[in-house]
């Protein structure tokens, strides 16, 4: 399992992978994707862009989001293909993705999640989230947000 920066040429992944508007939704909270909105995660200054890999094929998509300001980290757009969910890989991005944000010394991860998307959510405790439901009352209602602390 490899955890490599995304490149331009991954949007066919995820192009493929949000072709359903559930999925779509769940990710990037629009009802479509488009090759714009790749190209601004990784334009982005307080983004890392990741693609997850097994067996040298691409099977997952994860952002790390860093603000300086509030000082913490939120991981995003996780994504993993279709034909791999169910499988533990949500649980080894996150985890994956854990290992990049180390670097940050930062005290908190968060990630947000829709309560329709059950299957996420689990995955999200599994790697040892827990849901903070204050941030719901601070922060747009409609997610559930999780939190982790940051260990490095």
């Amino acid at each position: 399992m490899l955890l490599r920066k995304a490149g331009i040429d991954d949007h066919r992944y995820l192009h493929k992978w949000l072709q359903n508007h559930e999925d779509c939704m769940n990710t990037t909270n629009k009802p479509t994707f488009e090759f714009e909105d790749f190209a601004g995660w990784l334009n982005a200054d307080d983004q890392w862009c990741y693609i997850l890999e097994s067996e040298g094929k691409a099977i997952g998509y994860g952002e790390i989001w860093v603000d300086d300001e509030e000082r913490d980290i939120e991981f995003a757009h996780l994504v993993i293909s279709p034909t791999h969910r169910l499988q533990g890989f949500g649980k080894k991005l996150v985890t994956l993705l854990e290992g990049e944000a180390q670097r940050i010394h930062y005290p908190w991860i968060y990630i947000r999640v829709t309560p329709e998307n059950e299957i996420a959510q689990r995955s999200y405790r599994n790697a040892g989230f827990n849901e903070d439901s204050s941030l719901r009352d601070i922060f747009d209602g409609k997610w559930i947000w999780l939190k982790k602390e940051n260990i490095w």
